[in-house]
This record gives C-alpha cells, structure tokens and sequence, in this order.
C-alpha cells in the first residue's frame, strides 16, 4: 500500500523519462546527420538501425614496442619526411658530380675535304670545374634540408610512440570500465531494484527508494552502452596512431 505522493512521484519520474527520451532522440539524429555528412549524403537519410549489443573489439596482445615499430613503419607522415630526406639525397649527389670533370668525346664527318684521310674526324673535350665556391653551394643546401628533414622526423617519431602509448593507455581503461559495467555496476543495480521492490512491498522503506534504485539501474545501463561506445571510439584512435588504413 502506498500513499498519494507515491502516484505524484510516479508521475513525476515519468515525464523526467520522457525528457531523457527526448534528449536521446535529438542526440541520435544528430549522430545520423553526422554519419550521412561522412557518407556523403542527406542528413536526413535513413540509416539501418544499431546493433542490439555492441561487440566489444578483440584486446591488443602484442608488445608495445611492437606497436611502436610499426606506427613508426606504417604513419603516412614520416613515410613522407623520410622521402624528402631521400629527394635531398639524391640532389646532394646530383650537385656533388658538378666536380667532377666533363668528358666530352665527339665525331663529324666532312665530304668537303680534298684528302680522304681528313673527312672523317674524332675530338675529345674535358672541361675542368675550378669555380668550387659557386658549386659547393647546391651541395650544402641539400645537406641543410636533409638534416632539417632528419631532425622533423626524431620529432614524428617521438610524438608518435607517445600518441600510440596514449592511445593504448586509454584504450585499456575505458575495456575495463566496460568489463566493470558487464561485471558489477548493472548486476548491482539490478539486486538494489529488486531489494527495493521487495523492501516496498514489505512496508519497510518508502517508493522513493525505488524510484531512487531505478534511476540507478538506467544510469548503469546507459553507461555500459556509453562504455562500450567509448571502447570503439578508442579502438579507433589507436589505430589511428598505428598508422592503419580501413
């Protein structure tokens, strides 16, 4: 048996419910805006519906210094320092054959010479490079980018083993935040409904205890999808940070 204030605070949880239902409406068709955008298409576009249960991504086993290698082999921006440094490579022995000297071997023949032996003729032309200062230039630039392009890519390399330490940092919170859910924090507050539900009915504590243990209950449950989303989301940035492409 229960009292008239219990009907208004039934009420009153109700229409907070319907408030809450409200939000995540507009929040998910946000979210589809969000994905047509990157699909490039209508905002309003229909979407096949969610998974009824979001799987949670197989966990990350190997080494992290397996990881870092190949975040280090893999990310398309050190992949691009390191053919600039090979671009200077190739220009600094490019510049660096200007000293070395040209050889020229050349042929002609003339039918208008009276003596035969004359028509046909062979010369050989070597030109010596002595202007050095005007042709050490092109070489010292091309050193200068090259250790310009080196020391961009210790800084790539650095941010890079710490953005995938981050990452996988992160990662493994948010699983066991995820493994807390599925493990404790739902199957808790399913017992507090039940116990509240059962002390009620008993007359030994009041209906706001089980409006207090229901909100409870969807808390934990809204924070398991909410966790295991996260768990995705940071699956995603890790491999972001390893450099792979879908």
């Amino acid at each position: 048996r229960g009292s008239a204030q219990d009907a208004l605070e039934a009420e009153a949880e109700l229409a907070h419910m319907e408030h809450q239902q409200l939000l995540f409406s507009s929040e998910r068709d946000i979210v589809v805006a969000q994905i047509n955008e990157l699909l490039h298409r209508d905002p309003s576009a229909p979407l096949p519906p969610p998974p009824s249960e979001l799987p949670l991504p197989p966990e990350v086993t190997a080494p992290a210094a397996d990881l870092y290698a190949g975040a280090l082999a893999q990310r398309p921006e050190l992949g691009a320092v390191r053919a600039h440094i090979q671009a200077e490579e190739a220009r600094h022995k490019s510049a660096a054959r200007s000293f070395l000297p040209d050889l020229t071997i050349s042929t002609s023949y003339n039918s208008m010479w009276d003596m035969p032996e004359h028509r046909w003729m062979v010369g050989l032309g070597l030109n010596v490079p002595l202007q050095v200062g005007a042709q050490r230039g092109p070489i010292d630039e091309a050193d200068a980018s090259r250790a310009r392009y080196e020391s961009e890519v210790a800084r790539l390399s650095d941010a890079v083993r710490a953005q995938v330490a981050i990452a996988l940092r992160r990662l493994n919170e948010s699983r066991h935040l995820a493994q807390l859910f599925d493990d404790r924090l739902v199957p808790l507050g399913r017992a507090q409904v039940d116990a509240a539900r059962g002390g009620f009915i008993a007359s030994q504590n009041t209906f706001s205890t089980v409006l207090s243990a229901e909100r409870g209950l969807r808390s934990a449950q809204v924070g398991r999808h909410q966790a295991r989303g996260d768990v995705s989301r940071r699956q995603a940035e890790l491999d972001q940070a390893l450099g792979h492409i879908p």
